[in-house]
């Protein structure tokens, strides 16, 4: 996303994610502001509960996948979390 697009506010992006057809630019904005948040709130929610990060993480990969809608797993396209935004992975 261009500068002018990262500036955009959640709920403007949030309806461009909600367009149809999918706006892949704005998935990736909303992956790059809240991936990081998303996972220290479920290794923090989780607690001693979680066998391992590893496991939390894909967890995390989950809800992003179910969010997106995806047709496949993001782990068959080998996507590690950090790495880039899993919309951009298909």
């Amino acid at each position: 996303m261009s500068n002018a697009q990262t500036s955009l506010s959640d709920e403007s992006l949030m309806q461009r994610c909600l367009a149809v057809p999918r706006d892949r630019a704005a998935w990736d904005e909303l992956y790059r502001r809240y991936e990081s948040p998303m996972l220290a709130a479920a290794h923090n929610a989780l607690g001693a509960l979680a066998r391992n990060k590893a496991e939390t993480d894909q967890a995390v990969l989950d809800v992003w996948e179910y969010l997106w809608g995806a047709s496949r797993p993001f782990r068959e396209v080998g996507l590690r979390t950090g790495a880039t935004s899993p919309v951009s992975m298909q």
